[in-house]
């Protein structure tokens, strides 16, 4: 029995109906990349790996150790349902994965052989997203079942076999990992700091002649001394064990504390976007009541100045005292220079109150007490003689 496959596409699902033709039992998911991810492959875990891998228990599913297959959702539904998840170390697939030793290889070239055949139909023929599980579950019904037990026996898994694995595809290391400089170490040294071998490692392993140890000298080896930042698994792991679970647990944690704070620092750099905009709005209305408190005071300057005298219309601005000849000034009350004026018809001069003498005076003082008129002595000298 064949497990449902899973088709991935990118961004989106076709507008067409593209689930004419193959099993409906098929799952279908959509991603940005057109990869799996975590989501995706939990998806599919739960709705067609578990319904259809049979009642016995336990059960072994072999995947690689893909970031999407290690997930806390996942590890935990597999614990439930009595399922042993294992990935297989790094770089072996090719020799370990029965879908990679002998199920994907034939299987692309069964579809490629249809597409070419499709395209003599047409020479605008194109495989859409629509016409592809069509074609690839045609495909796929070509693959015996005798092919899918042959990859698991080539592969050792079963009947399990050590010596079942093709060792051929296997490369030793050539030298050991160089070690860094060390007290008493004539060993293989690399420069701490940028990497670079102190003794050529192929002319130890007899790799390369003395004449060409200068040239044929490997590139840089990274500096034990840097922290490595890598994420690649490199050994074969059981990803459902209680080890796993924690770790992915204790990592949940972590994400979850560091979204945490970034919802503090986003709600932080909120609050101050609000108070800024705040006291931005209060500038803002500050700045309008005070233009609008300068036109209102620019009106009623202009409604003053339109009811004010002119400077012409006073008489003592555009006359001079009688006394000193001094022409009047504008800022002549501000500075406290006062001027009295005859009020004789015939005369009207003008005089600085300081210019006239302690007469006349003291006769301006007794004509404002009594509100009577004042006249100057030049117009009226009898008003000024000793009786």
């Amino acid at each position: 029995m064949y497990l449902p496959n899973n088709i991935c596409l990118q961004k989106c699902l076709p507008h067409s109906n593209y689930k004419d033709g193959p099993p409906s039992s098929w799952f279908y998911a959509t991603s940005e990349s057109e990869y799996m991810d975590g989501e995706i492959f939990f998806e599919w875990f739960v709705k067609c790996f578990i319904p259809n891998c049979g009642k016995e228990r336990p059960v072994c599913l072999i995947m690689d150790n893909h970031d999407s297959h290690i997930t806390l959702p996942l590890v935990e539904k597999a614990i439930e349902n009595n399922i042993i998840l294992i990935g297989l170390p790094a770089h072996t697939t090719h020799i370990l994965q029965p879908l990679d030793v002998k199920i994907i290889g034939p299987l692309k070239n069964r579809f490629n052989t249809i597409a070419e055949r499709c395209g003599f139909l047409s020479q605008g023929f194109t495989i859409s997203k629509a016409k592809f599980p069509l074609l690839l579950s045609y495909a796929i019904d070509q693959t015996t079942p005798a092919s899918v037990k042959d990859a698991f026996k080539t592969t050792g898994i079963y009947p399990l076999s050590v010596d079942a694995i093709d060792k051929s595809q296997l490369i030793p290391a050539s030298f050991k990992q160089p070690v860094t400089e060390n007290a008493g170490t004539a060993e293989l040294k690399t420069c701490p700091t940028c990497g670079v071998f102190n003794v050529n490692p192929l002319l130890k392993d007899g790799l390369v002649p003395k004449s060409l140890a200068d040239v044929l000298m490997p590139p840089p080896a990274k500096p034990l001394s840097q922290k490595r930042t890598s994420r690649m698994i490199l050994e074969g792991r059981i990803i459902s064990g209680d080890d796993m679970l924690m770790k992915l647990k204790e990592k949940e944690k972590a994400l979850e504390e560091k979204k945490e704070r970034q919802e503090e620092r986003k709600r932080i750099r909120e609050l101050k976007q609000e108070e800024k905009a705040k006291k931005e709005e209060k500038k803002t209305k500050r700045r309008e009541e005070k233009s609008k408190k300068s036109a209102r005071r620019d009106v009623s300057s202009q409604s003053e100045k339109r009811d004010r005298p002119s400077r012409l219309d006073n008489p003592m601005y555009t006359c001079t005292c009688g006394v000193c000849s001094v022409r009047g000034r504008v800022d002549d009350e501000a500075r406290g220079i006062e001027w009295v004026g005859c009020d004789e018809s015939m005369c009207l001069a003008w005089y600085h109150l300081d210019c006239l003498c302690t007469e006349e005076k003291e006769y301006i003082r007794e004509s404002l007490s009594d509100g009577n008129d004042w006249y100057c002595k030049v117009c009226k000298p009898w008003l000024y003689m000793e009786e």
